[in-house]
């Protein structure tokens, strides 16, 4: 099938709805979800927090422009009474003529879009594959920016169309650079996880392919609903301190269910840093796509640097997400 390219006038897959509260959904309950990433210290010491606040300089950024040139951007969209933003990176090999990828990196609860590109920072990748990517900002709840990664209703922390938002931030972006519409790729970190999550369960039509760095995928019920086969990828610390390891297979097995995959894994081992990274694969999907997991024993609730066959966390995601589209495994 041949490849969209998602250019002005913008031709989304669906058309846009009302998103439909699902009664029942097998999330964690309000009090237990509010009680987990309250914003009391929700990223802790190995989170964003760096030297006077933030972990490195934020990066430089020029509004949009009007055509498809690269550089390093600011975007400011309305959606829903709501003013949201996102940095936009187009790298120097963008080619609108070829089949490019658009990533979307979200941050993590409390964190912000130019910390988490600095911390989370995937622009040489982008530069390597000629790819877009975008670092979306959430909006802010007591001051603290989160991201709603559940169907409207109790389970979410707030009023904001995050579904929506990032929909409508794809279409923006379309209006004036081209890419593949069935390589726009989700992966995110901690509440940002979640989010890329719920992307491949209510948004399934939008993503190709789904990583989660120390997240959760907060909805494992039928109320997750998959288009097509859709590849994951998790990365998580034993020790973390957050979001416990113990929630990691739940996700795992869901995928595997959700693309027919091998029930075993295959599993390998690597020691870095004083580190074991446990890798598994669960293969042979539908389509082609496979489920992975990352173990990094003795890890906590961060990006993780340390490295898998000379591979960081950054690389991994984006070498799992970018060998597939919507249709499998390219």
């Amino acid at each position: 099938m041949a490849n969209r390219m998602m250019t002005a006038p913008v031709r989304t897959r669906v058309a846009s709805s009302t998103l439909v509260l699902l009664a029942g959904l097998a999330l964690l309950g309000c009090d237990e979800y509010l009680e987990a990433y309250g914003k009391d210290g929700y990223e802790g010491k190995d989170g964003y927090e760096g030297k006077d606040g933030h972990w490195g300089d934020a990066p430089d950024t020029s509004p949009m422009p009007d055509t498809g040139a690269p550089g390093t951007f600011s975007l400011e969209l309305q959606h829903d009474g709501l003013s949201r933003q996102a940095i936009v990176y187009v790298p120097a090999s963008y080619d609108p003529s070829t089949s490019t990828p658009l990533v979307l990196n979200f941050h993590g609860f409390g964190g912000t879009a130019s910390d988490h590109m600095m911390w989370a920072d995937m622009r040489d990748l982008a530069e390597l594959d000629g790819a877009i990517v975008v670092y979306p900002q959430g909006s802010r709840l007591d001051g603290s920016p989160h991201w709603n990664a559940a169907l409207p209703g109790g389970d979410n922390k707030s009023d904001a169309d995050d579904l929506g938002y990032v929909r409508s931030l794809v279409e923006r972006i379309a209006q004036t650079h081209a890419f593949d519409a069935d390589r726009i790729y989700a992966t995110g970190y901690s509440n940002g996880g979640m989010m890329a999550a719920a992307l491949a369960c209510y948004a399934s039509d939008l993503v190709a392919a789904v990583g989660v760095v120390s997240g959760q995928q907060l909805d494992t019920s039928s109320g997750c609903a998959p288009t097509h086969p859709t590849a994951f990828i998790s990365l998580h610390g034993t020790d973390d301190g957050v979001i416990s390891y113990s929630t990691v297979q739940d996700a795992v097995d869901f995928w595997v269910r959700a693309n027919d995959t091998r029930a075993a894994p295959i599993a390998e081992q690597a020691r870095a840093g004083g580190m074991t990274i446990e890798h598994f694969v669960y293969a042979g999907g539908r389509n082609g796509v496979s489920v992975e997991h990352y173990r990094y024993v003795g890890g906590g609730h961060v990006w993780f640097d340390e490295t898998y066959e000379g591979a960081d966390a950054s690389e991994l995601v984006w070498e799992f997400l970018t060998r597939h589209d919507i249709q499998g495994a390219r």
